[in-house]
């Protein structure tokens, strides 16, 4: 055999024996939760709830203040809406006419936030999404309560002691559970 030939055969030993590797490697690690998706829920979603609000308080009061301040009620802004755009129930796209608001939409979306919604009295920002869950920061607006008719398949809702007396919660809305309890 020639020179040519063994560090061919060589680099093909070496591409197979990386690729066996890599096929024991990676299952592991997913089931190690060492790779997840960005969007699936952390581990302690509530602690992570509270560094989410922490590092973006000021997006989610910008928001928070100018969906509060619309006459709608079912408001919804999904991270892969055009930007600048907000949906209404029955009505189609609106525009955000702000653009302090719509950079703060933005900035939420590119932090990982999934969807910001307005119903009822409740302003809701999912940040963790997984097949039929939903994990996040809500806004309770006015002295209603904030419930499973502002949050869809609603499972729990915790305040969160932020400062400053504001009516934030962490929430988890999982339609498996939610089916389960109704029945």
């Amino acid at each position: 055999m020639d020179d040519k030939t063994k560090n061919a055969l060589k680099t093909g030993c070496i591409t197979a024996l990386l690729f066996t590797a890599m096929l024991a490697v990676v299952p592991v690690a997913l089931f190690l939760g060492v790779f997840s998706p960005p969007s699936a829920p952390p581990r302690n979603p509530r602690a992570a709830a509270y560094h989410e609000f922490a590092s973006n308080q000021a997006q989610l009061v910008i928001v928070r203040d100018y969906l509060a301040g619309l006459p709608y009620t079912d408001l919804s802004i999904h991270h892969t809406a055009e930007r600048g755009t907000m949906w209404r129930g029955g009505v189609g796209a609106i525009a955000i006419s702000d653009d302090a608001v719509s950079g703060a939409v933005q900035a939420l979306f590119y932090n990982g936030f999934r969807n910001i919604s307005r119903r009822g009295n409740a302003i809701s920002f999912t940040r963790w999404t997984r097949r039929n869950l939903g994990v996040g920061i809500t806004y309770g607006m006015g002295r209603g309560v904030v419930g499973s008719s502002c949050i869809l398949f609603l499972t729990r809702l915790e305040p969160m002691q932020v400062g400053g007396g504001e009516r934030w919660y962490y929430y988890e809305a999982d339609f498996n559970v939610y089916r389960l309890r109704r029945e």
